[in-house]
């Protein structure tokens, strides 16, 4: 194209010289049209194009066919926009259409009526897009931001945006800003991409476009929201640009909204380790990757019973363990194996403790390290009725450290998991939260503390001990109370 503009009379299309100025080559060295230069670099040479044909379009210099059929598309339903408000007028009018909502999500059907929710109501804007703007904001919620949404500061990653009210699927909002080549943008880190050869948008400086601070999922975390095709403005537009973003599942009130950054080279090229986001008063959701579930290897000679020990909720089975489950507890505890043939009984037990106690939380507050060793030593003192009898009467008796996995009373065999004893006793749901495993109680969910014993002794004996063992620490706590309540009363 810019060779033919150089043309002589006898080479170049009369037609197309009568339309536009002849523009000689030394004119075409001193102007500002960009040269296409002899880069090596592929995106730079298509970045130089897209220069060059967004001046020749301001400029006139462009043939109506050269224009992209997605700005055909734009200016039509600009038109259309603009025809509508001519009708209806600034204060609305009965002969232009009225304002609708989506079928699925409350929002404003359209692009004549603003996108937001308002903060206040918790309902679609009923105010009008301004005339010839390209983002379907009212005035107000494109300098205030979208009610629905709100930009809170996070303790590791600076600001993010939640959700300040419940969200459907599928609603809609908007990143935009400040249509400009790579090279001129401001704000590297939260610009996006346009249409094809029309540089990113530049969001940097506007107060009221709050998508800008969404952050990545983290490993152990998936986005909940997605870019679409839907762009909002010509390739070349001087004025405001965006493009659509929607929520792909239902979000509760303070959910954070994830988008995919992506990369990991995002990261990389930043230094900046990519960690979870999810925070107890803002959570993020979850992978749903899950290990396969594998069939218990047990069977159940005393089903789940409840009790409390300690002052928190406390649960407890018997197994009879075979197969894989019976090799695993000969490993982990050597003398078992004196006797081949003997029946071995497993008791899984769970304590339901007042916090979350995956790996993310504990690092939040100390206060979960103290609920821990609450719950170890709610454990250490009931247990250790239960072996001092079972002993006594000549059976072998043993638990897992919950600290270290070796044996607590005989010699130290292998370790025991007891993510993966959970899971062949009772069939437990795992899931993997920063590379490290956990047993999902079905109740309990990451509150449970989980420690298992194992006994060779008849399983009404070891049942009969527990019950026993509990009841004898309950009467302890009541009588502790009392003599504390008559304390303060002296």
């Amino acid at each position: 194209r810019a060779q033919a503009l150089v043309l002589s009379d006898g080479e170049g299309e009369t037609g197309e010289r009568e339309k536009r100025p002849h523009i000689t080559r030394a004119e075409m060295e001193t102007s500002e049209l960009p040269q296409l230069s002899a880069a090596t670099n592929a995106g730079e040479r298509e970045e130089q194009r897209g220069e060059q044909e967004e001046r020749r379009l301001l400029e006139g210099h462009v043939k109506k066919e050269d224009v992209k059929e997605e700005d055909v598309k734009t200016e039509t339903v600009k038109k259309e926009d603009e025809e509508s408000w001519e009708r209806e007028g600034v204060s609305g009018g009965s002969g232009g259409p009225k304002r609708r909502t989506r079928r699925s999500v409350n929002q404003n059907l359209g692009r004549t009526f603003c996108w937001a929710t308002c903060s206040d109501t918790g309902q679609p804007c009923e105010n009008k897009v301004p005339k010839g703007s390209n983002i379907p904001y009212c005035e107000f919620h494109l300098r205030e931001g979208d009610g629905a949404l709100e930009v809170v500061d996070h303790p590791t990653v600076g600001k993010i945006v939640v959700a300040r009210v419940d969200l459907e699927k599928g609603y809609k909002m908007v990143h935009w800003g400040k249509r400009c080549r790579w090279r001129g943008c401001k704000g590297h880190d939260k610009a996006m991409s346009f249409r094809p050869n029309g540089g990113v948008i530049d969001p940097s400086g506007f107060k009221g476009q709050q998508v800008q601070y969404m952050a990545c999922p983290g490993p152990s975390e998936r986005s909940n929201t997605k870019v679409t095709t839907v762009c909002f403005g010509k390739t070349y537009d001087r004025n405001l640009v965006g493009r659509e973003i929607e929520t792909t599942e239902p979000l509760k009130k303070n959910t954070q909204l994830l988008q995919w950054y992506g990369s990991k080279d995002w990261f990389a090229a930043r230094d900046v380790p990519r960690r979870n986001v999810g925070t107890k008063e803002y959570p993020a959701p979850l992978r749903r990757r899950k290990e396969k579930k594998k069939v218990a290897q047990t069977s159940i000679l005393v089903p789940r019973s409840c009790s409390d020990l300690g002052g928190r909720l406390f649960e407890y089975s018997l197994h009879k363990c075979v197969g894989v489950v019976k090799e695993i507890a000969y490993k982990v505890f050597p003398e078992l194996c004196k006797e081949k043939n003997q029946e071995i009984v497993a008791v899984p037990t769970f304590q339901c403790a007042l916090f979350d106690l995956s790996s993310e939380q504990a690092t939040i507050t100390n206060e979960v390290g103290v609920e821990m060793n609450k719950l170890h030593l709610n454990f250490v003192t009931f247990e250790s009725i239960v072996y001092k009898e079972l002993t006594q009467l000549g059976y072998f008796c043993d638990s897992v450290d919950p600290l270290t996995g070796c044996a607590m009373h005989s010699s130290c065999g292998i370790r025991y998991s007891e993510v993966v004893g959970m899971q062949m006793l009772l069939g437990h749901e795992v899931i993997k939260l920063e590379n490290v495993s956990f047993s999902v109680h079905p109740d309990f969910r990451m509150k449970s503390y989980p420690v298992t014993f194992f006994s060779n002794a008849p399983y009404e004996m070891i049942n009969e001990k527990i019950q026993e063992a509990l009841f004898q620490l309950q009467v302890t706590n009541i009588l502790g109370l009392y003599n504390t309540l008559n304390t303060d009363i002296i």
